[in-house]
């Protein structure tokens, strides 16, 4: 039998010219295909780039070295092969992932005649669910008009937040909401403004596609093409305040109610799911600190591995969210998954039924032999 490296060795270097992520390659599209047959999300889904730390070497400079790194300084773990992925909104668990392979060739992946990276990347990552009509959620990274329209072409809503894609965005009318309350007068927080188009860049008419503008500390802008503008649920934020009571000091906590439509509310209802999901992986499991290596494909088996596993916590936790509180500890689930991998009784069930299958065999074969020989 060969062995992983053996197979992606100097034998396979013309081969790895070819394609130079082969090596995770079938990794990830089996990953895909496994989510794609075997899970249905629920309404909403969130696009967000996950990062598998790497510190190796790069492809540029050795020829052993990781394809494409990236560099995202704002990151706590800024620096490695970069993917994008899309997560379930209701159950947190990962749908799809998407490799970042240099310039180059994501200018060659489907989709990417559209123009737009952010929106190609939607297209690859949801394409399974396409007029499904579920809610597709992006941040600043992939949201845009054209994003919106594309999914909207395909069967899916879309609602992202809009920060520098401002083309065919009305932004300088919604950011005027805040001049409004800037002679002497203080500005409304929950306060927002909405704006609606029935028509595209070349005039023709298409379904609605909504612009707005919600005023918080500061102002936060969302292009969608769907939701609704009644009350929704406030926004709660913590607040804390050291007080001295009989004569010790004590911490008094309230909530500060922010108001927010209902469009707002559903937004940020799921639009953290991936970091979320990050945090459990990164910071809990940790398998790509304790793991050392220096292969990076080794590396991004370790990010895919861990994420099956953060997966399994909240399947876990989704079916147990009436049960103990155990369901909701991270440490405790991995202690029996690792309990119940290494005394698998399923396998040895397998292993004693393979067993008992042989021996049948070998008695039919001698019964044979034996009436053969009379």
């Amino acid at each position: 039998m060969v062995s992983f490296d053996a197979y992606f060795s100097e034998s396979n270097h013309f081969f790895l010219q070819e394609d130079p992520w082969q090596n995770v390659r079938i990794l990830i599209d089996s990953f895909n295909e496994n989510r794609r047959t075997g899970f249905s999300p629920g309404r909403n889904i969130v696009v967000d780039e996950v990062m598998s730390a790497w510190k190796g070497q790069e492809g540029k400079y050795a020829a052993s070295g990781a394809p494409h790194v990236t560099k995202i300084a704002r990151k706590p773990e800024g620096v490695g092969a970069e993917l994008k992925a899309a997560a379930d909104g209701q159950t947190n668990i990962m749908l799809s992932l998407d490799i970042m392979e240099g310039k180059e060739r994501q200018g060659n992946k489907k989709y990417a005649h559209i123009g737009s990276e952010g929106t190609a990347i939607c297209m690859r990552l949801c394409e399974h669910y396409f007029a499904s009509g579920r809610v597709i959620h992006a941040d600043s990274a992939f949201s845009s008009v054209k994003t919106c329209r594309h999914l909207r072409d395909h069967g899916l809503h879309f609602m992202g937040c809009v920060k520098t894609a401002r083309k065919f965005f009305p932004i300088k009318y919604l950011k005027s909401f805040e001049d409004d309350y800037g002679h002497g007068r203080e500005k409304e927080r929950g306060g927002w403004k909405l704006v609606q188009s029935n028509k595209d860049e070349d005039g023709n008419e298409h379904e609605p596609i909504y612009g707005l503008a919600w005023y918080d500390r500061k102002a936060k802008f969302i292009v969608s093409s769907c939701g609704a503008t009644h009350d929704g649920e406030p926004s709660l934020r913590k607040r804390h305040k050291r007080r001295v009571e009989n004569n010790e000091y004590v911490t008094r906590v309230w909530y500060k109610q922010v108001k927010r439509p209902k469009m707002v509310e559903e937004f940020f209802s799921c639009f953290s799911n991936v970091d979320i999901h990050d945090h459990y992986r990164r910071g809990s499991l940790e398998m790509e600190r304790n793991w050392i290596t220096k292969k990076w494909y080794h590396r991004i088996f370790t990010t895919v591995f861990g994420i099956c596993v953060v997966d399994a916590f909240f399947a876990y936790k989704f079916e147990c969210q009436n049960a103990a509180e155990e369901a909701e500890d991270f440490n405790y689930f991995l202690g029996r998954l690792a309990h119940q991998l290494i005394f698998n009784v399923y396998l040895d069930q397998g292993m004693a039924m393979r067993d008992n299958q042989e021996q049948n065999e070998d008695d039919e074969m001698v019964s044979h032999a034996s009436y053969g020989h009379r």
